[in-house]
């Protein structure tokens, strides 16, 4: 069932539905890549090293915002923090931090995503020496602002999530380049707009 037909029942209608579903479900994630100093020999398996694991850390954002009903969102340390909280089916609160840091990129209470084994990708081919290394540049998560008092119950449910990922070559001729990539994601969350809460945080 649609989680927005809690708000859309005074005008649903099969045309309605189908553009609400889209909406609030179609939240497919971005990657944009621009340049500091771009050099053409770097690497391709460097770049699919970053891209993997910018766009899984992304997947697994979405998955807790998706479960999640309550968030607080801090900056920490330059970092946008990530308090995020629900209710299991015994009725226990369950808690859930993802916080971020230069060296090692995203933390799911704070540790490594999926179990421990997803790292920023500074191990593999023309990484030994330090001849390509990956940081953490930027990671930001903004509430979508209140156009409308109807929609409000949308906006206060509704999460711009982006992350930038830094590469730097320390092999180029001239100097160190850098190239940075960008995730963007925009994620809805339906537990959290179906509580109908007025706080943010708990």
């Amino acid at each position: 069932t649609c989680a927005c037909s809690l708000r859309c029942d005074v005008f649903f209608n099969p045309i309605n539905f189908v553009f609400c579903f889209f909406f609030f479900f179609n939240d497919t994630a971005t990657t944009e890549i621009y340049t500091l100093s771009l050099h053409d020999a770097l690497p391709i398996s460097v770049r699919l090293d970053v891209r993997y694991y910018g766009n899984t850390v992304m997947r697994e954002i979405y998955k807790e915002l998706n479960l999640a009903k309550q968030i607080c969102v801090e900056n920490t340390n330059g970092f946008a923090r990530l308090d995020l909280s629900w209710k299991d089916k015994f009725g226990l609160i369950n808690r859930t931090v993802i916080s971020a840091n230069t060296q090692e990129g995203i933390l799911f209470d704070y540790e490594r995503p999926l179990d421990g084994n997803l790292s920023l990708p500074n191990k593999g081919a023309f990484r030994t020496r330090n001849q390509h290394f990956v940081t953490l540049r930027d990671f930001r998560v903004s509430q979508q602002p209140v156009t409308s008092a109807f929609l409000a119950d949308f906006s206060r449910s509704t999460w711009d999530i982006i992350l930038e990922l830094e590469l730097v070559m320390n092999t180029a001729p001239g100097g160190a380049k850098r190239e940075v990539f960008r995730f963007k994601r925009t994620v809805f969350m339906p537990n959290r707009y179906i509580s109908m809460k007025d706080q943010i945080c708990l």
